[in-house]
């Protein structure tokens, strides 16, 4: 029986490989967990599912690289630490490894600090690793054996998509019917999760870092994601009124501020983007339509972007972002999922930061949509399929 670790730190994506857990058994894969976080430990509860915490612990050194985890990049916590906390994991990693024998790990994202130190564990065991994203497009799911987004196999070779089969015709049927589809919608599932607060799950972590001694290596809640999204009613972003049928203009989507696309794949954060976007969009003679994240809660952010919004002129909208597109001279981004859509939209787009699409053509956008992203539904309990199991493991081929 082949054995799988899954690395895990968030609630939502616990509640995936759950599901995914359930279809490998018939599969003969045995699953276990890594977390940090006891109120993941808490829904596990008492069945076959093998789980275990991270826990403080004195570790010996392993040199580790840090510097591009999440959350020292985001001024989290100091390199120190980090380094500590990187070789706790490792030991318990090693402790792990040594008991089970795993031939896969599995996490979402790889960003984080404990991600990070698996990561590199596995590649220093030479255990194949898959790392899981949200894949941009309803019922998909992006899964890559090197990393996510800029970090992902896919931006490192993106030619890898014209070894994929693909169907310009379908391509077409599904990217009108994507389009009339986001017509109707005004939001996406991770927004609202963006802004969302699952104060019991927060306790129980607290309990779990206070009293239980689970490794933290960030704030269970920054202040901001606490009480932003009660002062955004006091600081908020005023929208204008502005016909983008008879207006030319540019649009640039504003990504969330905290971000780790921004953090890690770009030189450029926001404000930078949104002063370069106006110089270009007045060098061509075009308006600035900028629309902000719905996901934001950094209100200190608000406020700087409210001040620049009065220094440069530019316009706040709050219109459907696929009409936003659609209407646009030009898509300026740093490195948002919009650019994607812009792509698909036939639309000229500029990223400011590091992306892995920018230089996708037809073909490699749709052997991407058909073939590279895989048929999985993150935001609902519904089983997994096997054959979305066999496109996962398939996947893992490539490195």
């Amino acid at each position: 029986m082949k054995k799988i670790l899954v690395i895990t730190t968030f609630n939502n994506h616990f509640h995936f490989f759950r599901r995914l857990q359930n279809v490998l058994k018939q599969f003969q894969y045995e699953m276990h967990f890594l977390t940090n976080k006891y109120s993941i430990i808490r829904e596990a509860g008492e069945d076959d599912l093998i789980i275990e915490p991270f826990e403080k612990d004195v570790a010996t050194s392993n040199e580790i690289e840090v510097e591009n985890s999440f959350e020292v990049a985001a001024n989290f916590i100091d390199k120190k630490l980090a380094v500590n906390i990187a070789n706790v994991v490792w030991k318990k990693l090693e402790t792990c490894y040594a008991k089970f024998d795993y031939d896969y790990i599995f996490m979402w994202g790889g960003v984080r600090l404990i991600e990070n130190t698996a990561s590199e564990f596995a590649s220093r065991n030479n255990i194949k690793t898959l790392f899981f994203e949200l894949g941009n497009f309803p019922n998909k799911i992006f899964v890559d054996p090197k990393g996510t987004n800029a970090r992902s196999f896919l931006a490192v070779d993106s030619t890898v998509l014209l070894s994929l089969p693909y169907d310009l015709s379908s391509f077409n049927n599904w990217k009108n019917n994507y389009i009339q589809e986001s017509l109707k919608q005004h939001s996406v599932p991770q927004s609202k999760s963006a802004v969302n607060v699952e104060y019991s799950k927060n306790v129980f972590d607290l309990i779990g870092f206070s009293i239980k001694n689970f490794l933290k290596t960030e704030p269970i809640l920054t202040k901001e994601k606490l009480i932003g999204k009660y002062l955004r009613d006091f600081i908020k972003l005023n929208f204008d009124e502005i016909d983008i049928l008879k207006t030319n203009y540019v649009f640039f989507p504003m990504q969330v501020n905290k971000d780790a696309q921004l953090i890690l794949n770009s030189k450029v954060g926001n404000l930078e983007a949104l002063e370069t976007a106006n110089q270009l969009a007045n060098e061509k003679g075009l308006k600035l339509l900028v629309k902000p994240h719905p996901g934001e809660v950094e209100f200190g952010f608000i406020k700087k972007v409210n001040k620049l919004k009065e220094k440069l002129g530019f316009a706040f909208v709050n219109n459907n972002t696929i009409e936003l597109i659609q209407n646009a001279k030009e898509v300026i981004t740093i490195n948002s999922t919009v650019g994607l859509q812009a792509k698909i939209l036939n639309k000229k787009i500029t990223c400011l930061g590091k992306s892995f699409y920018q230089n996708f053509d037809e073909q490699m956008l749709a052997a991407y949509i058909q073939s590279y992203l895989i048929d999985a539904d993150f935001w609902n309990d519904k089983p997994i399929s096997m054959e979305t199991v066999e496109q996962i493991f398939e996947r893992a081929k490539l490195n």
